[in-house]
């Protein structure tokens, strides 16, 4: 799917481009994707050297897995 849509931004033409779209957005509802995830926010984290606590890979922060030293 990465390399349809770079290729889609290198058309000038307008409907062609547009075209293209269209066919990527038929890819993905014939697959019957669940989720298309097309951004993603950064997280940025600070602590106090105080506390033990890594961060989850689903940007969720649980104090519970937080502890002092």
């Amino acid at each position: 799917m990465d390399k349809l849509i770079d290729k889609a931004r290198t058309i000038i033409d307008t409907k062609e481009r547009e075209r293209f779209y269209q066919n990527i957005n038929r890819i993905i509802h014939s697959e019957k994707t669940p989720l298309l995830f097309l951004w993603r926010q950064h997280q940025i984290h600070a602590k106090n050297k105080r506390i033990q606590w890594k961060p989850r890979g689903n940007s969720t922060i649980m104090l519970t897995e937080m502890s002092l030293k």
